[in-house]
Formats: structure tokens, C-alpha cells, sequence
């Protein structure tokens, strides 16, 4: 017997059920999953790729700790050579400085190495100097000239009625004051399937969108995915989604006119972000000079339908 339609389920998620698993997607840049067998998450495996994935706090901390700790290593030489450094007056915070001041090749010519085995660390250091401060400019320049996507999800999505049709709906707005050019969002249904041989396996299908590109995106975009015989979610309930385990992976790229250069965001939506029979409150209005307006302090709501 076939089940009610969508927008006939509940409205909320019984107490009584499971919660969902971990999502796959993060809305903060986390990792959920553990890969075992695998040096995963080490700085040194990829540095490069780590360094640039790295929150930017962490990043010049990086930098920072191994600045410190190659000039404290370069001090701890220079103070073992005996007599190697001229005009060293104030014990070993003197050869820190001047390992600071060869590294950044600043040379004041207060101090300076006397032997030939301080002129030989020096050069060395100086070299290190030179690699270093190439590999810290070429990151921090990476992450300054990456383009990079201000793509706002709604916290949310709602399953309604639009022209008499079951439907899912989700908001998306542009938070910066540019144009993203040839816009394009997909929606995909993951789950989770046990086969008849009992393997459990992780399930993609696509979720078919009434328009899912955007010549020109600047402001909000309202995201439907007809619930017709097609979609994954005919006659489900909150309930099915909690046991599929479902999660509601959305993917947009497009051009941002600024760079010139693709960009990409991605959100999803798990079985309690799933509001049944709700639909999103009007954004849009005109303001007392005529002007069309977005209010974005509502840009998550959403009411009962029909309200």
C-alpha cells in the first residue's frame, strides 16, 4: 500500500526514535571520520596541501613556532663555537639576536661571526633564511589569492505544497556585494543500505531540481526539489530519514566575477535540519522609498503551511 505523501508526515521527530549519525558534510571545516591505517591529519605528509587547509590562526602559528625554533636552535650553536661571534656582550640572548638578525638578513654590523666555523653556520643559516621565508611567502600568498565562496545556506529545509505539488525547499544567498556568474547547485540523497547479503553500504541518488542553474547569482535563491514518484523521498517520514540515515548533501560552484575564478560551497541537511509542512517566510518587501529590500534576519524561518 503506498505511503501518504510528504507533506503529510508529522511535524516533528518522535522522542522515541534514534538520532541520526554523524554527518558527512560539515558546516564548520571538521572532519567526522576517522581513517584508520593512514597518517591522516599529519602536517608533514602534505605539507603544502595541510598548510593551506590549516585556519589562518594556526597557520602563522606554524610559521611563528618554527622561526622561534630555528633561531633558538642557531643561538644554542653559535654560543657552543668558541669565541666565533664578535662584540657579544649580553650571554646567550645576544647570539639569539644575532641568529634573528643573519636569518632575516637584516645585518646591522653590531655583531658579526669571527672564526671560520661561525661564518660557515651563518651562511647556512642564511640559506635556511632564504628557503624558509620562500615556503612562508608562497603559502601565505596561496591562501590570500584563493578564491574562496561566501555562500550562505539556510540553517534548514522545508518540505511544503508549491502549485499544488509536494516540494523541498532550501534558501541561498550570495553574502558578498559581487555577481556569480553561471551558477550551479546539484542535491544528492545519501543513505544507508543493508543488502540482502547483509553488506552494509553508503547509497548516492540525485534529486532532480526544477532549476538548478543560475546564469547570474547576486542575492537569494530558493532551491526545489519536486517530491514526485522520482524523488527519494516519496512517502517517506521523518522516521524513514532517521533510519536511512539520511543526509542531504548540496554542492554549488559558479564564477565569481571578481577573480574570474571558479569557486565552490557545500552544505547538507540531516533528518532533524528537515522541517515537515513548513514553508520559508518571505524575505522580500519595499521600504518606505520604494526600494526593494531582502531581510536577512529572517532568512532561516520558516512557518507552518498554510499560515
Amino acid at each position: 500500500m503506498k505511503k501518504k505523501p510528504a507533506h503529510h508526515a508529522p511535524t516533528h521527530i518522535s522522542h522515541h526514535t534514534r538520532a541520526s549519525v554523524p554527518r558527512i558534510i560539515q558546516r564548520q571545516r571538521t572532519n567526522t571520520i576517522e581513517k584508520i591505517g593512514r597518517n591522516e591529519g599529519s602536517l608533514f605528509g602534505d605539507a603544502f596541501h595541510s598548510l593551506m587547509n590549516r585556519e589562518w590562526w594556526q597557520l602563522i602559528a606554524f610559521i611563528f613556532s618554527g622561526f622561534l625554533f630555528s633561531n633558538l636552535t642557531f643561538a644554542v650553536i653559535y654560543y657552543l663555537l668558541p669565541d666565533g661571534i664578535a662584540n657579544v656582550n649580553g650571554g646567550f640572548i645576544d647570539y639569539f639576536f644575532f641568529s634573528v638578525q643573519t636569518m632575516a638578513t637584516i645585518g646591522y654590523g653590531v655583531m658579526a661571526p669571527k672564526t671560520m666555523a661561525a661564518n660557515l653556520v651563518a651562511s647556512l643559516e642564511a640559506f635556511v633564511g632564504l628557503i624558509g621565508f620562500a615556503v612562508g611567502s608562497g603559502v601565505i600568498f596561496g591562501r590570500l589569492a584563493k578564491p574562496t565562496a561566501k555562500i550562505m545556506f539556510s540553517q534548514v529545509a522545508a518540505i511544503t505544497k508549491r502549485d499544488g505539488r509536494d516540494v523541498m525547499m532550501l534558501r541561498l544567498a550570495n553574502e558578498r556585494d559581487n555577481q556569480i556568474l553561471e551558477g550551479t547547485v546539484t542535491m544528492t540523497y545519501l543513505s544507508t543500505k543493508t543488502t540482502k547479503e547483509g553488506e552494509v553500504m553508503r547509497r548516492f541518488e540525485e534529486m532532480k531540481l526544477e532549476r538548478n542553474h543560475t546564469p547570474i547569482f547576486s542575492l537569494t535563491w530558493t532551491i526545489i526539489h519536486p517530491v514526485d514518484q522520482l524523488s527519494p523521498l516519496f512517502g517517506k517520514t521523518p522516521d524513514d530519514l532517521i533510519e536511512d540515515q539520511a543526509e542531504i548533501l548540496i554542492t554549488f560552484r559558479g564564477v565569481d566575477e571578481t577573480f574570474s575564478q571558479e569557486i565552490f560551497a557545500r552544505n547538507s541537511y540531516i533528518a532533524e535540519e528537515i522541517r515537515w509542512s513548513h514553508r520559508f517566510v518571505d524575505i522580500l518587501g519595499i521600504n518606505d522609498q520604494g526600494r526593494r529590500t531582502i531581510d536577512y534576519n529572517k532568512f532561516h524561518d520558516t512557518q507552518p503551511w498554510g499560515v
